[in-house]
């Protein structure tokens, strides 16, 4: 997995991990991340204060064809203060097409 972490006026950073890393993603601080492995992987998200969990159970609500719609998706996590944004690729390093803030 690759988390990018994007910092106004500092540019991007961008952090490989693989099975037990931890990254800390604070709100308000762009974010990402990207699969780079060849096999699936899988994500533990644990989010303080509560709330945000909404977000993906509202998501998952949607039947399965319609989870991938962006705008559905961005409608969604407007509700609860979530931006998507476009992450131009960090130079040498695969990138999300899409991160959260």
């Amino acid at each position: 997995m690759a988390v990018v972490g994007r910092e106004p006026n500092k540019g991007s950073e961008i952090r490989r991990g693989g099975p037990g890393t931890i990254a800390l993603l604070p709100r308000d601080v762009p974010h990402g991340f990207r699969n780079v492995g060849k096999t699936p992987g899988r994500i533990v998200t644990v989010i303080s204060p509560a709330g945000f969990e909404g977000f993906f159970a509202e998501v998952f609500a949607l039947p399965p064809a319609e989870r991938g719609d962006m705008a559905k998706v961005a409608a969604i996590g407007a509700k609860y203060r979530l931006e998507f944004l476009a992450l131009p690729p960090p130079t040498g390093a695969a990138a999300p097409a899409t991160s959260a803030r």
